[in-house]
This record gives structure tokens, C-alpha cells and sequence, in this order.
């Protein structure tokens, strides 16, 4: 019986700390640590802090930063970077390439990528797999509006490119 209750224990304890997390991120924030109440002010504090599964809820807002990919998720648990309003979505501007994907298993979801009309591609996606880019807007290239090397299973849907 007392090595039933353990199990029971270990298996809720397990169950419990492999949820995902959500993780908020808002530009005008002071930097905290990654919650509603106290949210990260840059993406890259939120990616570094992700795990996969974890869901990064972007606040409206105008970011001048630069997305990179840290780790990859798993084909059931991917990182995804989601606009927390999608009537409000933030927008991410930079003059140059705003987002760099070089792992697997991550999901974008009502995003808007401005590079300025700079001569950069404005997605660059290398050696990934399982990416999808969804209800997102990728706008103000004189280069590629994405460009892809080496990649595999890459799903763009419901999003203007120009």
C-alpha cells in the first residue's frame, strides 16, 4: 500500500511539472519574470526562458527586437509565440531580418513581421523542421518576405506576405 501512495505522489508530482507554462511578454514593461502581472519586456528573455509545450503571450505593442529561435520544442509540446489580443496584434519592427527560426517545432501565431523596407529577408528559416506561421502578417521587404534553407514540414496559413 505505501508503495502505491508513492507512486500516486511521483506520478501527480511528474504530471504537474510537465505542464506547460505561459509566459508573457510586454514591450513597455519594467523586466520581470514572465507573468500577467509581472511580464518580460523582450522576446528573447521569454524564448530563453521557454521549455517546450510553453505558450509566449506577446501583449500588444510596438517591439524593436529581433525574434530568435533558442530551443526547439517536440513534435506534441512546440513553442509558440502568440499574440495575447488577436484583435490588438503586436507588431515586431526592425530595419533588417526580424525573425531567425533555426530549430524545430515552433508555432507563430498573430504576429506582424515589419522589416522597414530594409534590403533583408524578413523571416529567415534554416535547418528547421514542424514551423508554422499562422493568422500573421509579414510585411515591408525589398528582399524575401521569407526565405527558407534546409527546412522541412514549414506551414505558412492565413497570413499576408508583402
Amino acid at each position: 500500500m505505501r508503495f502505491l501512495w508513492i507512486l500516486l505522489m511521483l506520478t501527480t508530482f511528474f504530471l504537474y511539472s510537465s505542464q506547460a507554462a505561459e509566459i508573457y511578454v510586454d514591450d513597455v514593461a519594467s523586466n520581470g519574470n514572465g507573468t500577467l502581472n509581472s511580464p518580460f519586456n523582450s522576446i528573447s528573455s521569454a524564448l530563453n526562458a521557454a521549455n517546450p509545450g510553453d505558450i509566449i503571450r506577446v501583449l500588444p505593442g510596438n517591439y524593436a527586437q529581433k525574434i530568435t529561435s533558442q530551443i526547439s520544442g517536440t513534435s506534441g509540446s512546440p513553442i509558440t509565440i502568440r499574440a495575447h489580443d488577436p484583435g490588438n496584434r503586436p507588431v515586431f519592427s526592425l530595419s533588417g531580418t526580424v525573425m531567425d527560426i533555426s530549430h524545430d517545432n515552433i508555432v507563430i501565431d498573430g504576429i506582424v513581421l515589419d522589416a522597414q523596407f530594409s534590403g533583408n529577408d524578413i523571416v529567415r528559416i534554416d535547418n528547421a523542421e514542424n514551423l508554422t506561421i499562422r493568422n500573421s502578417e509579414i510585411r515591408n521587404a525589398t528582399k524575401d518576405g521569407v526565405d527558407m534553407e534546409q527546412s522541412n514540414n514549414v506551414l505558412i496559413e492565413n497570413t499576408k506576405i508583402h
